[in-house]
C-alpha cells in the first residue's frame, strides 16, 4: 500500500473530518504519514514499534481538543482505543473521527512491543448468554 494511496484515502474519504484514526497501518507508514499531517501520538512509536507504555490518553485528547489546522490530524487505533476507555464519550471531543482501516490484509503483523493473546486459542473459550 502506497503513501499516495492512502493520503488519497484520507484527502477525499475523510475529508470531512478532523481526526483520523489509522488502524492496521505499519509504524513506517505512520510515520511516514505524519509528514503530510500532524501526527499527535508519534511519541508512541519507538524503534519501529508502538510501545503501549507509552500512550498517554490525557495527552492524546488535549491534542485533540486543541487542534485546529484545517488539515486533519492523524493518531493510531492504539491510543484512540486508551483514551475512549477514559472519557464519557467522544462527543467530548467536539471533532469529527474517521477511523482509517486498512482491511487489505486478515492478519498483519502485531504493530506494538506488547504480547498480544491469541484469542481463537483453546486457551480462550467463549460461551454464548
Amino acid at each position: 500500500m502506497t503513501i499516495d494511496f492512502i493520503k488519497d484515502k484520507i484527502n477525499n474519504e475523510c475529508r470531512d473530518y478532523d481526526i483520523i484514526v489509522l488502524k492496521g497501518f505499519s509504524s513506517d507508514l505512520i510515520l511516514s504519514l505524519g509528514s503530510y499531517y500532524s501526527l499527535l501520538d508519534d511519541y508512541v512509536i519507538e524503534n519501529g514499534k508502538i510501545v503501549l507504555e507509552n500512550i498517554n490518553e490525557h495527552k492524546l485528547m488535549m491534542s485533540i481538543i486543541t487542534y485546529s489546522d484545517s488539515n486533519p490530524s492523524i493518531c493510531t487505533i492504539e491510543s484512540f482505543i486508551k483514551m475512549c476507555i477514559q472519557i464519557p464519550g467522544l462527543d467530548i471531543l467536539k471533532k469529527g473521527i474517521c477511523v482509517l482501516d486498512n482491511n487489505m490484509l486478515n492478519l498483519y503483523p502485531n504493530p506494538t512491543n506488547s504480547e498480544i493473546p491469541d484469542f481463537d486459542s483453546s486457551d480462550f473459550v467463549f460461551r454464548d448468554l
